[in-house]
Parts: structure tokens; C-alpha cells; sequence
């Protein structure tokens, strides 16, 4: 029998409390690439020239920017992956690594996991791929897009193949950080073979703790965001008093969504790890072959 809702929203909870000072070190870490990718955008919008004859200028500071939002992409990937490698750890009784040690383990498997999750992302995305050619995955296009009755019918039915396709993969990467599956085809396979045959007990399993962690972040959040609308109102735009405002506010804002993150990572590594526990028919006959 798989294990409960309640039990993963207790187990997440009480894991996390326990050994609460080891995950805000890899938060520490993992602060710097989010701050980046989330704030670095706009100052780097004020450096480009209006100029025409600024273009090679333009070119290189875009080709920079670039070039660190991957690298950042990459870096927070991998303390992601340590992190969930750690959640595992702990709910397994397996010796705990330092961060160290455990970073320098998950760098084995950083590439493997990484084309990975790309290509389970993609068989969930695939199916927006009209959609996301038109937005060019803008927000405000995105919205805009979807303002439109037909447009919006559209997406709500291309939503059902992408959750249910997406879900197949969903432990892919997991399956390469913590059982070292270096194969990304393989990993997928042994991901569609967990959920194959109990979708739906995957889905509510799933779906149940990741709505109960984003109702609790968002209650702070949109603390944040009222505390914003009132300095909007009282501080001029522009100002130097309103930039550092703003930027305090919004560095709080990360900070409060990276607290719950570990949370998701307990509730998603505790499910896969009863899932292997629970095999299918499917998997046993899988596990007979090999």
C-alpha cells in the first residue's frame, strides 16, 4: 500500500524542522543563482546603448548576459540536485554527507540529470509549443493570448495530454541523482514505469502537498506584494529610496519562496521512494528481466 497524503505532509514538515540548519546552508547557496536570474534582468536593460552605432556594444553585453544566466542556471541545478540527494539521505537513514561532499557526489551525475529534466520538460511542453512560439513565454503576451474564448478552450484541452505525458517523467531526474541513473532515456523509462498503472494515486499524492506548501508561501508573499503597493504610493519612482525599497522587498520575496522549497523536494523524494517500494506488476516483471 502506498503511503499517505497526510503521512508525506508530516514527513516533509518534521524532516525539514529536524534538520532545518543543514538546508538553509544549501539556501545559502542556492540564493545566489536565483537572485541573479530573478533581479539581474533589469540592470542589465539599463546598461544597453540607445545609440545606433552601439550595436557591437550591445551585442557583447547581451552575449555576457547570456552567458551567466546559464551559468547560474547550471549552478542552481546543481545545488537542486544536492538537495534533493540530501531529502533522501535523511528519509533513507543513510549517513549524511556534508554539503561539501555531497556537492562534489551530485557533479557525477549534473549532466545526466540535467538532459534529463530537459527532456522530460519538453514532452510537457511540447504540446504549448504553438502557444509558447506566440508569446515567446512573455507573461503579459501570454495573458493576452489567452483573453481570447477559442485560444483559451485551446489551452485548457492541450492541458490534459501535457499533465498527463508530464507526469510519466516526473521522477526522471530523481531517478539520476539518487540512483545514479545515467542513462536520460532510462531514467524516463524507470520514471513512466513507477507511474504506470497508479497515475491518479501519483497525481493526488503529488498534487496534495505542493497546493499545501504554495497556500502557506503565499500567504507572506502577498503580504509582500500589499507592502509594495503602499510604496508605491509613497515613495517616487526612480528614487534612490525607491529602488533600495523595492529591491529589499523583492530580495525578501525570494527568500521567503526558497524557504518552503525544501518542502516540495521532501514531499516529491519521500513519494519516489515509496514508489520503488511499492512496485507494479510491471516493474516486478521489468526487475525479472534484468
Amino acid at each position: 500500500m502506498l503511503i499517505r497524503v497526510t503521512d508525506i505532509l508530516l514527513l516533509s514538515f518534521s524532516l525539514y524542522k529536524e534538520h532545518f540548519k543543514l538546508f538553509a546552508k544549501y539556501l545559502g547557496l542556492l540564493f545566489i543563482p536565483t537572485v541573479f536570474t530573478r533581479l539581474s534582468g533589469e540592470f542589465v536593460s539599463l546598461m544597453f546603448v540607445q545609440e545606433k552605432s552601439a550595436v557591437l556594444l550591445n551585442s557583447l553585453i547581451a552575449t555576457g548576459y547570456l552567458i551567466l544566466i546559464t551559468i547560474a542556471f547550471i549552478f542552481g541545478y546543481w545545488i537542486t540536485f544536492a538537495i534533493v540527494r540530501t531529502c533522501a539521505d535523511i528519509y533513507l537513514k543513510m549517513q549524511r554527507k556534508n554539503i561539501h561532499d555531497e556537492l562534489g557526489e551530485t557533479k557525477e551525475y549534473l549532466w545526466p540529470a540535467l538532459l534529463t529534466s530537459i527532456l522530460s520538460t519538453l514532452v510537457f511542453a511540447v504540446w504549448f509549443s504553438p502557444i509558447i512560439a506566440r508569446t515567446g513565454l512573455d507573461a503579459i503576451a501570454f495573458s493576452q493570448y489567452l483573453t481570447d474564448p477559442v485560444r483559451l478552450l485551446t489551452f485548457v484541452i492541450l492541458l490534459i495530454p501535457a499533465i498527463y505525458f508530464g507526469l510519466w517523467y516526473v521522477f526522471a531526474s530523481y531517478n539520476v541523482v539518487i540512483h545514479k541513473q545515467e542513462s536520460a532515456i532510462k531514467a524516463m523509462k524507470n520514471s513512466h514505469n513507477l507511474v504506470r498503472g497508479r497515475w491518479w494515486s501519483v497525481l493526488w499524492r503529488l498534487a496534495v502537498p505542493w497546493a499545501a506548501f504554495a497556500l502557506l508561501a503565499y500567504i507572506p508573499q502577498k503580504l509582500l506584494k500589499v507592502a509594495q503597493y503602499y510604496i508605491n504610493g509613497l515613495l517616487e519612482a526612480g528614487t534612490w529610496e525607491y529602488l533600495v525599497t523595492i529591491n529589499v522587498l523583492a530580495l525578501t520575496f525570494i527568500i521567503t519562496s526558497l524557504l518552503f522549497a525544501p518542502l516540495v523536494f521532501f514531499a516529491k523524494t519521500i513519494l519516489y521512494v515509496e514508489l520503488r517500494k511499492v512496485p507494479t506488476e510491471r516493474m516486478k516483471r521489468a526487475q525479472k528481466l534484468t
